[in-house]
């Protein structure tokens, strides 16, 4: 399933557990965006979709920063 391949890989990554990866990722907008088939995301292989699950953690902790 390619959720597991994405969970893996951004485990894999990040250096994370696969419990912890599967928080990020269930949690995710990328998830959303993939379950409601918006921009054919879920089409897309699962190496660009963990480069867009760490781009949206980056972007995430630089807004959470900018607020301090």
């Amino acid at each position: 399933m390619k959720y597991a391949r994405i969970i893996s890989g951004l485990a894999a990554r990040l250096g994370l557990s696969i419990e912890k990866a599967m928080e990020i990722f269930y949690g995710s907008a990328t998830f959303q965006l993939i379950e409601k088939g918006i921009a054919d995301l879920h089409a897309r292989s699962e190496i660009y979709l963990v480069d867009e699950l760490i781009l949206e953690l980056s972007a995430a902790k630089n807004q959470s920063n900018a607020c301090r």
